[in-house]
């Protein structure tokens, strides 16, 4: 219920940023006024992050199978915990706003649903796929060449980067936890060793 409800929001978002950048531009284009271009670089921006987000995920995981399935590994390094992680966890207090995050995609996470594996690997995928999001979100800088507006730029970029990196945390905060029930569970474990 949560999640068609986010969809909807994101959506419905997408669709208001894409209408007030058109119109924005428009007076502009009318009044040449600094005022209609900061509005207009604002919501054309936040209309790149709509879109971005929306393509980014149902492109990798459409393509999973084919390229990255070999990468979504938890024994990877790039998806292995550091050793500075647990202290930044409890200094950011992760465990107490995780599960106020919304989820695209519940049932990919929900043990009745799948198994303790296949969970271990949706949070590497879901984690690279935030990540991949905050890189993009500093692609509108580029935008700050023609039209000046380098704070306007910056600061929805730094905005959006930040809220994507919130949902890299949670990933990496839960999967340890997931790869000891993993590894602690021999049924898990039987699975794991024919895969």
């Amino acid at each position: 219920m949560w999640a068609d409800s986010m969809k909807k929001t994101m959506f419905f978002l997408f669709f208001l940023s894409l209408f007030l950048s058109v119109f924005s531009i428009a007076l502009y284009a009318l009044f040449a006024s600094g005022v209609f271009l900061t509005l207009a670089i604002t919501f054309c921006t936040t209309f790149y992050h709509f879109s971005f987000r929306l393509l980014i995920a149902p492109l990798l995981n459409q393509n999973y199978n084919k390229f990255m399935s070999t990468f979504y590994d938890y024994q990877n390094f790039w998806f292995r915990e550091k050793n500075f992680e647990k202290k930044l966890y409890k200094i950011l207090q992760v465990k107490k706003w995780k599960s106020k995050m919304p989820t695209w995609s519940p049932q990919t996470f929900d043990l009745q649903k799948n198994s303790v594996q296949q969970i271990v690997s949706a949070t590497c995928q879901a984690e690279f796929i935030h990540e991949l999001n905050a890189l993009l979100s500093f692609v509108p800088l580029l935008g700050a060449i023609p039209f000046g507006e380098f704070a306007v730029f910056f600061i929805t970029s730094l905005a959006s980067a930040a809220f994507e990196v919130m949902f890299v945390l949670v990933q990496r905060y839960n999967r340890p936890r997931l790869v000891v029930l993993l590894l602690t569970n021999p049924l898990q474990r039987e699975t794991l060793s024919c895969q």
